[in-house]
């Protein structure tokens, strides 16, 4: 019997072709001839060789033989099934206006993440390196160091794979830098397929220098920009939200656009290992760590650290959002007007609420009646409100600031304010210090907060 290509088998009647060959091969047969020569592919593909089925899919572009393949443990057939329900809800809109799904949302996942379970459990390099990422967002440096040397040895048996070398690059280094500040003592082996696994990237970045990340991030600054804002994120997820919330930051103060300038979104997953939530609750990270994430991603002459107006947001994963100088950092799931608040700061406006007790040590320690930023006045308490109103020319109202302090601090805009209230309308007195920046005088630049 003369033997036919792969591709003109698939193109005959399937069950045609499975009655002659099982006319005259046996079921070992068949699968000692296909695993040979690839011949007998419909014949193959009947008795469960998934390769066989996968080959089906690709000839004829059916993708019942994907799904088959998938389900009887074939690694990339699984990972394609998953790519696809996964394109799939992202782009059909009938998926998320259908009422049956609203009201049960995790229904509508469930096949997707039904498929990214098989790639896991084929150890499909794809989805080995999709649980990395969030091993490395969750901060679990032990699990994360075993999932590289489980990738390092899968990616031997994918030599077609294209790796996205940035993302596991950074996982790598990520994860070193996570297990090496929490003391974590990795076993040889695995110390061993990391630095394998970094010479393989390195390898390929040499190969394909193209391809790696030279993105220009401080294109968007120009002479117009009164504040410069460089933006890190800790995850590609953070960096959608990110980029959502800086447009909603612009949809609500349209004017300040040209003068309050944010950089693209940078995503460098080493902040899962600088940045923590502090005892306290607050977002911190490691001032050390972040310079030199600042100094790795700008690209070109035009940043300068010791820039007055360069400023830098920080997103991480979690933590109450604060700002130290020329420094934002935010949680990943804080939103717009919570980046209204901290910029604010930023222009030289001060918080109306009450101050924890060593920021009140700071602000509320003074002898004379004294403006604080471009909102408050602090004074000793024996000053009355009429005399401070005489002294300063204008209305004052009693604000939390300085509370349970020898001060008591006074605002001059009537309104309730951002600075106070994290809901609230923007007025146009407050709508002005955003649309004429002037930076705090008091806040140093990047270079010297860095020092």
């Amino acid at each position: 019997m003369k033997v036919k290509s792969a591709i003109q088998l698939a193109l005959i009647a399937p069950f045609s072709l499975l009655l002659a060959d099982s006319l005259v091969l046996s079921a070992s047969q068949v699968s000692y001839h296909y695993n040979k020569s690839s011949s007998y592919l419909n014949s193959a593909a009947s008795l469960g060789e998934t390769s066989a089925i996968y080959e089906l899919y690709q000839a004829t572009g059916d993708k019942s033989w994907l799904a088959k393949a998938a389900k009887l443990g074939h690694a990339e057939a699984a990972w394609q099934m998953y790519l696809l329900s996964d394109r799939t809800i992202k782009s059909d809109p009938s998926i998320k206006s259908d009422p049956a799904i609203q009201s049960n949302p995790s229904v509508t996942y469930q096949k997707r993440t039904d498929w990214f379970e098989l790639a896991l459990k084929t150890n499909h390099p794809g989805a080995l390196i999709q649980q990395l990422e969030m091993l490395v967002i969750t901060q679990n440096w032990q699990l994360a160091s075993g999932q590289i040397f489980k990738i390092e040895q899968r990616l031997n048996d994918f030599p077609n794979y294209n790796i996205d070398e940035n993302l596991l690059d950074a996982l790598t280094q990520t994860t070193e830098l996570g297990a090496l500040n929490t003391q974590i003592v990795l076993p040889e082996s695995y110390k061993k397929r990391i630095q394998k696994l970094k010479g393989r990237l390195k390898q390929l970045e040499k190969n394909n220098n193209n391809r790696f990340n030279k993105t220009d991030y401080s294109a968007a600054f120009n002479a117009s920009c009164e504040v410069k804002v460089l933006v890190m994120v800790n995850s590609t997820h953070a960096r959608i939200k990110t980029e959502q919330l800086i447009a909603e930051f612009h949809n609500m103060l349209p004017n300040s656009k040209a003068k309050l300038c944010f950089s693209k979104v940078s995503t460098n997953y080493q902040l899962n290992a600088l940045c923590e939530k502090s005892k306290i609750g607050l977002l911190s990270c490691k001032s050390k760590g972040i310079k030199a994430l600042v100094n790795k991603s700008k690209v070109g002459p035009s940043i300068n650290l010791a820039d007055d107006k360069l400023r830098l947001l920080v997103v991480a994963n979690e933590g109450k959002a604060n700002s130290r100088g020329p420094v934002i950092f935010m949680d990943k799931n804080d939103n717009a007007q919570v980046l209204l608040h901290e910029v604010g700061h930023w222009l030289n406006l001060y918080d109306e609420y009450q101050l924890r007790p060593t920021q009140q040590a700071i602000y509320c320690d003074e002898n004379q009646p004294t403006k604080l930023g471009e909102n408050l006045i602090v004074a000793p308490l024996k000053y009355s409100i009429e005399t401070l109103q005489t002294q300063f020319n204008q209305s004052l109202w009693p604000v939390d600031t300085c509370k349970g302090t020898k001060n008591q601090a006074y605002k001059w805009i009537p309104e309730l304010t951002p600075m106070e209230y994290l809901d609230v309308q923007l007025t146009p007195t407050m709508q002005q210090f955003f649309n004429e920046p002037k930076l705090n005088p008091f806040h140093t630049d990047l270079q010297t907060f860095f020092e």
